[in-house]
Parts: structure tokens; sequence; C-alpha cells
């Protein structure tokens, strides 16, 4: 069985699963993290969120820094 993928674009397909390395390196070590990162390559994944941490507080506009980019709100 391989992996379901998703089309970004039309020359541009990722896995539906994603694998979260946030606590690669705090939580386990290299070993392990290589380890886990090669079974899930092995298994179909490309999709790979490297993000260190995600901005989070109960705010009723968006923080600054996601308003510096265009949105594409209608008209």
């Amino acid at each position: 069985m391989s992996m379901p993928t998703f089309h970004l674009a039309p020359d541009l397909a990722v896995s539906r699963l994603c694998f979260g390395t946030m606590t690669m390196g705090e939580q386990s070590r290299l070993p392990e993290s290589l380890r886990l990162l090669d079974a899930a390559f092995d298994a179909g994944v490309n999709f790979f969120d490297s993000a260190e941490m995600y901005y989070y507080a109960p705010l009723p506009i968006p923080p600054p820094h996601i308003l510096s980019f265009p949105l594409n709100t209608p008209g």
C-alpha cells in the first residue's frame, strides 16, 4: 500500500501524512530521531514539519508578522 498524496500544484504532490520534528533533538536523541525520520521516509512520507514552535495567543487580531504577508481576501 502506498502513501496517499495530495497535489499542492500540478507537479507537486505531498504525502497526506505529515511528520512533525519539533521534539527531535530535545526529547529524542539523534540516533532515535534519525531512525524515526528514515522510517517515515521509507513509508512514503515527504511532508515534514520542521517548525520549532507555533505562535498561539487568544488575540482578536493576527500577530503583526502575519499581517506582513499579502492577504488574498475577497473584495
